[in-house]
């Protein structure tokens, strides 16, 4: 077990380097996700039949359905 850790001590700065990159990916994948929902998120309101088409092909293709609590009453049916 020793040697495990000598061997670790020794290469980390590989191992840092690899971790950065890491991080670097992680973060930088969850802005672009963020920032892509928004952006759909938006389309998907608006007035333009292309803007809302484009967004609600994005969600089919995933997929996932937008969430049911935007539907106004029992009464009212939605319009995806």
């Amino acid at each position: 077990m020793s040697d495990f850790f000598s061997l670790l001590v020794e290469e980390f700065p590989r191992v840092r380097s690899g971790l950065w990159v890491t991080v670097q990916a992680t973060v930088l994948g969850a802005l672009l996700a963020g920032a892509l929902a928004f952006a759909l998120g938006l389309a998907a309101g608006s007035r333009l039949l292309l803007a809302r088409g484009v967004s609600r092909w994005s969600w089919s293709s995933s997929g996932a359905r937008p969430s049911t609590s935007s539907c106004s009453g029992s009464t009212t049916r939605c319009r995806w």
